[in-house]
């Protein structure tokens, strides 16, 4: 019992222990943590460039911080690059 009394007496080392203890919380509980399903890949969207946040929409209204769904089209066979398709149609919360 003398290292728990020793761990008890310096606030440093009892900040790290909590620390580390969560820590290994949140390692045991990944599955519930975790948002999204490890093994599940989204081909369409893994090239994707980061999505840019709207204010507005189409019509000119303010709805609040928003993104647009996007997906990736056919691939330009001469110049290598893909179509990005965005649906404006179905505004995404943030």
């Amino acid at each position: 019992m003398n290292w728990w009394q020793r761990l008890n007496k310096n606030p440093l080392a009892r900040t790290g222990a909590i620390v580390l203890f969560s820590l290994y919380l949140a390692v045991i509980g990944a599955d519930f943590i975790a948002p999204y399903n490890p093994y599940d890949s989204q081909t369409n969207g893994s090239l994707l460039p980061p999505t840019q946040i709207h204010w507005v929409s189409q019509s000119g209204q303010f709805i609040g911080p928003h993104v647009y769904p996007t997906t990736q089209g056919d691939t330009n066979l001469e110049t290598g690059e893909r179509k990005i398709i965005i649906d404006q149609t179905k505004p995404s919360p943030l």
